[in-house]
C-alpha cells in the first residue's frame, strides 16, 4: 500500500468515527512515525450498532463475494487504490466510471474509460440512473445494485 493509500483509507476512517466539530482525534497522525489510536477504548455491547444516524448507506454494489457500500455523494469506479471501489484488472481504467447518490437517486457514468461501462448490457454513453437489480458490467466484473432496506415501522409480536 503506498503512503498516499494509507493516508486515504485513515482520512475516511476519520469522516466515518469523528464529528465534525470534536476537538478528539480518534485516530492522530504522529509525526516521523505514521498514526496512532488517540480515544478511550470502552469495551461495548456486540449488540449495538456502530453505524450513525445519517451514515446509513443508500445501496450496495456486490461482486461475487465483495460488497460496496454507496454513500450519499460521489464515488468513484477504477483500478486506481485511491477510487471508493477498487476493481484490480488491466482491463479496468484507473477511473473508469462514477457513481453520484444525490436526493434519493442513483446514476452511474462513464469516465471516458478505454473498455466501456455496461448497465443491462447497454454501453453507457450518459449518466444512467440504476434501478435495484441492475447488472453493472465494468471490464470482466459484473457488479449487482442493491438498495438498503428501509426501516419498516415495527411489527406487533402476538402473545
Amino acid at each position: 500500500m503506498s503512503e498516499a493509500s494509507l493516508a486515504r483509507v485513515v482520512n475516511e476512517i476519520r469522516e466515518s468515527v469523528e464529528e465534525e466539530d470534536s476537538a478528539v482525534r480518534v485516530i492522530r497522525t504522529v509525526h516521523g512515525y505514521g498514526y496512532a489510536f488517540g480515544a478511550e477504548a470502552v469495551e461495548e455491547d456486540s449488540a449495538q450498532s456502530l453505524v450513525r444516524p445519517g451514515r446509513r448507506p443508500i445501496g450496495w454494489l456486490t461482486c461475487g463475494a465483495r460488497q460496496f457500500a454507496l454513500w450519499p455523494g460521489e464515488q468513484t469506479v477504477g483500478r486506481d487504490a485511491d477510487n471508493g471501489i477498487c476493481l484490480e484488472s488491466p482491463k479496468v481504467s484507473r477511473r473508469h466510471a462514477r457513481i453520484v447518490v444525490a436526493d434519493g437517486r442513483l446514476s452511474l457514468e462513464d469516465l471516458h474509460s478505454k473498455n466501456g461501462t455496461f448497465v443491462r448490457g447497454v454501453r453507457v454513453s450518459a449518466p444512467v440512473r440504476l434501478e435495484a437489480g441492475d447488472q453493472i458490467q465494468i471490464g470482466p466484473f459484473t457488479l449487482v445494485f442493491g438498495l438498503a432496506e428501509a426501516l419498516g415501522p415495527t411489527e406487533t409480536q402476538i402473545a
